[in-house]
């Protein structure tokens, strides 16, 4: 008896049962990884995001105003010395500033490069270097910047090979790039 019951139960929720009709929106093509949310204003922020394959893609900086898609630029990983590798990107004033490393014999160096508010590339600026003669050698930044987002610091550490015989050095920056 309780076994008809529940598939009389069963029967009748299914004939009764609303259907809602699924309306399918426009499709959307994948925006890459995010891999950074770098805050500008309230509901102002760049996205800092990784578009292709494993191995072969780019980095792209996407701005949003009011939570909606403003405008995406491709980052140019491009110095005086040629190709270099991206480090780090931090909202800076009223744009982006994104650093690239690159090594140029024996000389590791950072390059600081400020894209405007509409994503345009506007300079590439050397901003640290130090020496590191080993083979080997990659460049090695550490960039942190204050609560307030008016000073960024550039920290590099040379590994020695005694215990007491690393190297370091540090740069502080103001706004305009310039060092403290």
């Amino acid at each position: 008896m309780r076994k008809l019951l529940l598939v009389l139960l069963f029967c009748c929720n299914i004939a009764v049962a609303q259907n809602f009709p699924i309306t399918w929106g426009p499709l959307e093509r994948n925006n890459g990884m995010l891999l950074d949310i770098l805050p500008k204003k309230h509901l102002d922020f760049n996205t800092l995001r990784w578009t292709g394959g494993s191995s072969f893609g780019t980095y792209r900086l996407v701005s949003y105003d009011n939570l909606t898609v403003f405008n995406q630029q491709k980052l140019k990983l491009v110095a005086e010395t040629g190709l270099c590798n991206f480090v780090d990107a931090f909202s800076f004033g009223k744009g982006t500033l994104v650093f690239l490393s690159d090594r140029m014999k024996s000389n590791m160096m950072l390059y600081a490069q400020f894209y405007d508010e509409e994503l345009n590339a506007l300079e590439t600026k050397l901003v640290a270097e130090y020496e590191n003669p080993r083979f080997d050698a990659k460049p090695e930044f550490t960039i942190i910047s204050s609560v307030n987002r008016k000073f960024i610091g550039v920290i590099w550490e040379k590994e020695g090979r005694g215990i007491n015989n690393d190297f370091y050095g540090y740069k502080i920056l103001n706004d305009s790039l310039k060092v403290v």
